[in-house]
């Protein structure tokens, strides 16, 4: 289980756009959307999904992102699928598809993919009404528990429920579910202190803004994080990058506002697109991505164009080389994050009597006071939720962002 319980904090910097998209060797199954994929230890796995002339398919690819290369690995020994959804255990080097739909219709299916020996195996279904469409979480440095959250039920409706799912022991448990709007095709991302939900679609396939955080237990929290993204989007992927300040972030590429509206670009978390290059192929939705073994490139390909026309293309991007970040080398830290009484504001003394402003997820001023010598800023008054920390000086503004628990 991830503990990040100091949140480094820099002013936001400007970048200068380095390079573009490249495009690299194509995925070599047939062209397909709504496919599945996992990233281990720099190989990128992927499968399944809706072909062209609607059949769908159970066959797997692995790409090697040292070599760029592709290669057939072991396919599903089960029916044909799409809407699967993936997440992986990181101390074993072992990945899982979960749930999807077959000819029959919405699964709570199982199986777990282990490289070392290209084999397949079916673990325990979700104890609960089949589901596809989901949002999985993992966590990346341990074997501790997998979640699956929100998804389209085999009923017809979206669901806002959250499983964990513990792979050494092989047992599912229900946890809190997420306290807004029923919803599938969301995306989802483990981003160090929390896991995230952004966005989705709703019963009527109308795009979804929010951004909600959910907390492992102890706390067994969620928290709206923010309530707008630069746009309402669905059926994006998503793929674990560095950001502008070298820490993992997710990169939400494509995906739809509606299901006329496709969309090309690519969202750093819930910010804008300005300095991230966006594909001259056009608005593409239901695509695959993933990563290499540190996060310096991302990749995408496959899924389903403007034109309705579906894809087996694959494209990389080195988020390294984004840009040159122009920001202080001085740092400002908040711990514990997140906190229910007293949090600790680090940064050099120079900050000290500055005036620090707090803002809830909407946007609104909540408290204004000024820096204490100590550092130490009460915030028992606050409602539970997440805030941002502007702290300025006669030159310098230094922002953040904490989480008050309950």
């Amino acid at each position: 289980m991830r503990h990040a319980w100091v949140v480094s904090l820099l002013s936001i910097p400007a970048f200068v756009s380095a390079q573009s998209w490249q495009q690299l060797p194509d995925f070599p199954g047939t062209a397909r959307d709504d496919a599945a994929s996992f990233s281990i230890n720099g190989v990128i796995y992927v499968g399944t999904g809706l072909e062209v002339g609607w059949g769908l398919t159970n066959d797997w690819y692995a790409f090697d992102t040292q070599t760029e290369t592709w290669s057939v690995i072991a396919g599903l020994p089960a029916t044909p699928r799409q809407y699967c959804t993936t997440f992986i255990d990181g101390m074993a080097g072992k990945g899982y598809l979960f749930g999807g739909v077959d000819s029959n219709g919405a699964l709570n299916e199982l199986w777990e993919y282990d490289p070392l020996n290209d084999q397949w195996t079916q673990r325990m279904s979700l104890p609960a009404e089949p589901r596809f469409a989901c949002v999985g979480w993992s966590n990346t440095g341990s074997s501790a528990q997998c979640y699956i959250v929100t998804g389209m039920l085999a009923s017809g409706v979206p669901t806002n429920e959250l499983w964990s799912y513990d792979p050494g022991a092989d047992i599912w448990s229900q946890r809190i579910s997420l306290p807004s709007v029923p919803r599938h095709r969301a995306m989802g991302a483990a981003t160090g202190y929390s896991n995230q939900v952004f966005g989705g679609a709703d019963q009527n396939f109308n795009g979804l803004r929010d951004v909600w955080s959910y907390f492992e237990p102890p706390f067994e929290t969620w928290f709206l994080e923010y309530d707008s993204l630069a746009q309402p989007r669905y059926e994006a992927k998503v793929a674990l990058g560095l950001d502008y300040l070298g820490t993992s972030a997710p990169f939400l590429i494509r995906g739809a506002t509606n299901n006329n509206e496709f969309l090309d670009d690519v969202l750093l978390g819930q910010f804008g697109n300005s300095l991230i290059p966006t594909f001259s192929s056009g608005g593409r939705r239901g695509g695959v991505a993933g990563r290499d073994q540190f996060g310096q490139r991302i990749y995408f390909g496959t899924g389903l164009s403007e034109d309705l026309q579906r894809h087996n293309d694959w494209w990389s991007l080195n988020v390294g080389y984004l840009g040159i970040p122009e920001i202080s080398s001085t740092s400002l830290s908040i711990f514990p994050n997140p906190a229910n009484d007293l949090i600790q504001i680090i940064t050099d003394p120079s900050f000290t009597g500055s005036r620090i402003t707090i803002f809830d997820a909407s946007g609104q001023l909540v408290a204004e006071r000024s820096l204490p010598a100590n550092g130490s800023l009460n915030i028992e008054a606050l409602a539970a939720g997440s805030y941002v920390i502007r702290l300025r000086s006669s030159d310098r503004i230094r922002t953040g962002r904490f989480f008050k628990l309950p």
